[in-house]
């Protein structure tokens, strides 16, 4: 199964949370033992990384739901200075990586 794409937006100098279900199948997948992370670079074969998350601090997971809460704080956001990246968001369990969901993920500046 091929990763969800799904294009999203971070309004800087305020705090974000986006709630994502991973639902292969349309069951909501069992994440216990997983650990996730979230890259984003504004060219895909760039080195340097505008993003970099990860559980258990900008993204928690919810195990039996198979829920994934991505979050930064106000203070995060103000800080980001890209204008559009790419994003890659990938599950963990041992040597086992799957990539859930990709896609653009857009800066809006903030005016305060």
């Amino acid at each position: 199964m091929s990763a969800g794409l799904h294009n999203f937006e971070i309004e800087q100098g305020t705090t974000f949370t986006k709630d994502i279900v991973y639902k292969p199948g349309g069951v909501a997948a069992d994440l216990t033992g997983y650990t996730a992370t979230l890259i984003a670079k504004c060219n895909k074969q760039d080195t340097a990384k505008v993003l970099d998350l990860s559980t258990p601090t900008e993204i928690v997971l919810t195990p039996l739901t198979g829920t994934l809460t991505i979050s930064l704080t106000a203070a995060e956001t103000a800080a980001l200075s890209f204008k559009s990246a790419h994003y890659e968001l990938v599950i963990i369990n041992g040597a086992y990586k799957k990539r859930i969901l990709e896609g653009k993920v857009t800066l809006s500046p903030g005016v305060l």
